[in-house]
């Protein structure tokens, strides 16, 4: 069977009712009579003190525990630096709300030395992880990104942040979204000092957290949680500098806090590649399309459009604002703006190693200069109406919009073995394109008088438009021939897309710690692309003759109807969910130009799930989870149209394509040892996809004339996308962190282990790429005062390459990655900071090979009574080595790039930190 479907048990559970209570209350300060969030909530059975429940109190300071059994109780609250209170609770009605809980201030104060040894660092609440903001110490103007990199499991890479393995995908303040899906500009703009507690945790769907079934689109999330006393005022800073070379940087980060109020103020003007890109910046200017899985997906175009922050030298000029209020009771309103203007100059160079085992030997070199310049805007919105008790609307609008402008010369080189010439390209391109994408999404939810019953429904639409043009010339010469041919044309791509779906959800209690779920969730995609492409006329030198070949009309349809249950059982060791949906599928498509094409196919899946987790203590814990999902192509993969971009590698779609069908293993054990401070976090990760859709490569040795009349001679590739099995992807993580007592700071291990196997077809041979690697490091962070702040870190990685094709291009390789950061305040204002980033690489192509020093300092001086001014003198690369190599590997080639970076420069700035903080709000919410 070409379908491998898990065996799926149903499960006819008794309906058996017992009776249950909801129980609610509020934690406030006792001498600010502010709501306290992130505090510990505990309610213990007095009949059993073994039996206990646990959760946190929300940006509000409240909590709730749902559906617990009818008894007595004990309910402790607790928070880092007050008193617990314990309060009795008898839950003798289907509602009990104890109202307010007081807590107070500890009394008790240890000396300083005591208070970083016993102090807490690492809670485990279930599936939260909470950080004491306090015992990791940071310099007064650290912002959260410096603090949350020396906690245990959380690191940065590659610009992005990491936790527990897994990419942060959102960051949150006192609950409350903060600009939108983009953590980097989140951390970045938030100051340490203001912050009590860091809780990471798995953000479930708005409509999972409502029904209490995980259906499994969670996604990893980092919550802020602010000191009380901190999180009224108004903070941030003002800056200003310039320097040699005519280098120069200002800009503002200003947060007013009015009780629930939030608005964050952000602006950046410089010429040193602070570009503060995300993809949401680019996903409207080019072709994504909607897979099975119901998330736009990035098209190949994309990656060209990618701005890498060590890539390239940028001017940019963005701002931002972020807003988050209560309006009255019912309503909760957050959302951002953020607009971006970059002018981008790259200069680059690349290196590629062909798998094909019939053209032993063949290499691709490539230099290019590019110059862009790219404008985005990006709003979102989210609005949340609790109608009453049991009636909620939440409204989630998004709107981007870029423009893009990109001029780039390209020269090109295929050789034999190294040394002889097959063909070349000299490439002059020209690109103006635009796009928007506008979504939005309205979750209703009911609750029924029955507890536990409920009802809701997801409903979302998404409309994006992309419009280039493109301008090329490009002459192109083939050695073995002896002959050359020249490309002169312009070409217009318009394409479209919209995709609808909505997810019913029923939701039905069995006994009493147990309910079963019943979905419904039907989704369309529609797509359209039209490209037409036009040679010039040398007879009225005007753009007037038709490329057939390369234009085309393309409309793509993708309906699906998902049916399906899932059965849920939790108690306080034991959490289990198994769900099985039916999906039924329709991929159409209709070709227009340059020939009547029509496509229709019907998909039948069953897409079982399964998640079990186990509850050793509340601060440890074990998780699995296993999934399947399917994908249809994108629209630019079906289109059968050649893309010309790189005359010498040639591109099309396949209207043939199939879904995708994917099984993924997940798993992940957390635990914390409180009093130690230690903490350890392992996960694994493991994907199969069948019908995988790769890439079939074409690398004639003479002349060739494909079905269409595209003539490719030798020196010349061809490439379209197909259907293969045996696509694997896995990964693991492992972090431990403990306290170093004796060296007054905290250390944090990593290590790490991949594995990546690609199909792919090359000349009709089948090759698998075969991509393993191992990785591993260590952090270690001062703790000793805020004067003194370092961190140490080292980080290696061994990657073996093999393919089953040419074996003489197997490639070992080793990178590593020593760092040191020193920040020193001595006496009343100096402030001495330096910090060396050192990369080694070895195994890559010759050329490629190398180790260099990036070494940064500077010297400032902190002024006025309030140190609120800083003058400082900076050095940027003190040894002029900085560079940029980077190595990617696909399913055909392996490559090494280098791209230009900004050298040494020198530069003064000035700034100004505000820090005006409300003992008591004016208002509270």
């Amino acid at each position: 069977m070409k379908k491998i479907y898990p065996l799926f048990i149903a499960f006819i559970p008794m309906l058996i009712f017992a009776q249950q209570a909801d129980i609610k209350g509020k934690i406030m300060d006792e001498k600010d009579k502010l709501s306290v969030p992130g505090a510990n909530i505990l309610l213990i059975s007095v009949s059993d003190t073994t039996v206990f429940k646990g959760t946190i109190t929300d940006s509000d300071g409240r909590f709730e525990f749902k559906g617990e059994n009818y008894g007595k109780y004990i309910l402790r609250a607790s928070f880092i630096g007050y008193d617990f209170k314990e309060t009795y609770v008898e839950a003798n009605k289907s509602f009990v709300d104890i109202g307010t809980l007081v807590i107070k201030q500890s009394s008790i104060l240890l000396k300083s030395i005591q208070v970083e040894e016993t102090q807490v660092r690492v809670e485990q609440n279930g599936d939260t992880t909470q950080y004491n903001a306090d015992a990791f110490k940071t310099n007064p103007d650290a912002n959260a990104e410096d603090l949350v990199t020396k906690m245990p499991g959380i690191t940065l890479e590659g610009g992005k942040i990491k936790a527990q393995g897994e990419d942060v995908k959102q960051v949150f303040v006192d609950g409350k979204p903060f600009f939108g899906d983009d953590p980097n500009m989140a951390l970045k703009n938030m100051p340490a000092e203001v912050i009590s507690q860091i809780q990471v945790f798995d953000r479930m769907s708005d409509q999972a957290k409502f029904t209490g079934i995980d259906d499994g689109n969670t996604s990893k999330a980092i919550n802020i949680i602010t000191k009380s006393g901190k999180n009224n005022g108004q903070f941030g800073r003002i800056y200003g500098g310039y320097g040699t070379d005519d280098r120069y940087n200002a800009g503002l980060s200003m947060n007013l806090f009015d009780g629930a109020r939030r608005i964050t103020l952000l602006g950046l003007s410089n010429n040193i590649n602070q570009q503060n890109f995300s993809d949401e910046d680019i996903l409207g200017a080019t072709g994504g399309s909607k897979g099975g899985g119901g998330r736009w997906r990035r098209s190949p175009e994309m990656e060209g459009l990618m701005v890498n922050q060590q890539g390239g030298v940028a001017k940019t000029n963005a701002f931002g604002i972020n807003y988050s209020d209560t309006w009255g009771k019912k309503i909760s309103i957050s959302g951002s703006y953020f607009y971006n203007k970059s002018l981008n100059d790259q200069v680059s160079q690349l290196n590629r190693t062909f798998f094909s085992d019939r053209e032993s030997g063949l290499t691709y070199n490539e230099s290019s200069n590019s110059t862009s310049t790219n404008i985005n805007h990006r709003l979102n919105l989210r609005i949340e109406y609790k109608i009453d008790s049991s009636n909620t609307v939440v409204i989630t609008p998004r709107l981007s919009f870029q423009s893009n402008q990109k001029n780039s010369f390209m020269n090109g080189d295929f050789l034999l073995d190294g040394v002889s010439p097959q063909s070349r390209t000299l490439n002059d391109i020209f690109t103006n394109g635009s796009g928007y994408n506008i979504s939005n999404g309205v979750l209703y939810q009911y609750k029924f008088k029955k507890e536990r019953r409920s009802f809701s429904t997801n409903f979302e639409i998404e409309s994006r438009i992309n419009d280039s043009e493109r301008n090329q010339y490009s002459l192109n010469e083939y050695y073995f021939l002896n002959e050359s041919t020249i490309i002169d044309q312009q070409s217009d791509q318009y394409t479209n897309g919209v995709n609808t779906s909505a997810n019913l959800a029923f939701t039905e209690p069995l006994k009493e710690k147990s309910a079963i779920q019943f979905n419904f969730t039907p989704s369309i995609t529609k797509s359209n692309s039209n490209k037409t492409t036009m040679n010039a006329d040398t007879a009225n030198d005007e753009y007037s003759l038709m490329d057939t070949l390369l234009s085309s009309n393309f409309d793509n349809s993708y309906f699906s109807n998902k049916v399906g249950s899932n059965y849920v059982f939790n108690t306080k060791k034991v959490n289990f969910n198994m769900g099985v949906n039916y999906q039924y599928a329709e991929l159409t498509g209709n070709q227009l130009f340059p020939e009547q094409q029509i496509i229709q196919r019907n998909f039948n899946n069953v897409l079982p799930e399964l998640m079990f987790k186990y509850n050793y203590t509340e601060a440890k814990n074990f998780r699995i989870r296993y999934r399947t999902n399917t994908s249809a192509p994108s629209v630019n993969q079906l289109q059968n149209v050649v893309n010309n971009s790189n005359p010498l590698v040639l591109s099309t779609g396949n209207p043939d394509l199939d879904q995708s069908y994917s099984h993924t293993l997940f798993t992940r054990y957390g635990t914390g040892d409180v009093k130690k401070g230690k903490s350890l976090f392992i996960f694994a990760f493991a994907s199969y996809t069948q019908d995988f859709i790769t890439n079939q490569t074409l690398i004639p040795s003479e002349e060739t004339i494909l079905a269409d009349g595209t003539i490719l001679n030798r020196g010349m590739q061809f490439t379209q996308p197909v259907n293969m099995d045996g696509n694997w992807n896995t990964r693991t993580h492992v972090s431990y962190g403990l306290p170093i007592t004796k060296l007054k700071s905290n250390l944090n291990l990593s290590a790490g282990a991949t594995f990546n196997r690609v199909p792919a077809m090359i000349n009709d041979d089948v090759n698998y790429a075969n991509n393993s690697g191992i990785n591993g490091g260590f952090t270690l962070g001062s703790n000793i005062s805020e004067k003194i702040d370092f961190n140490i870190s080292y980080n290696a990685s061994y990657s073996i390459v093999n393919n089953t094709l040419q074996k003489q291009s197997d490639n070992n390789y080793l990178i590593q990655n020593p760092s040191a950061k020193i920040n020193w305040i001595i006496g009343k204002g100096l402030v001495l900071n330096t910090n060396f980033t050192y990369l080694k690489y070895t195994g890559l192509t010759e050329s490629f090979n190398q180790e260099f020093l990036l070494w940064n300092a500077s010297i400032g001086y902190k002024m006025l009574k309030d140190k609120s001014v800083e003058i400082k003198l900076s050095v940027f690369d003190i040894l002029g080595q900085n560079t940029s190599i980077s190595r990617s590997i696909t399913e055909t080639y392996v490559e090494d790039s280098r791209t230009n970076v900004l050298r040494r420069y020198l530069m003064l700035t000035a700034t100004y930190n505000l820090k005006r903080f409300k003992t008591s709000p004016e208002r509270v919410k």
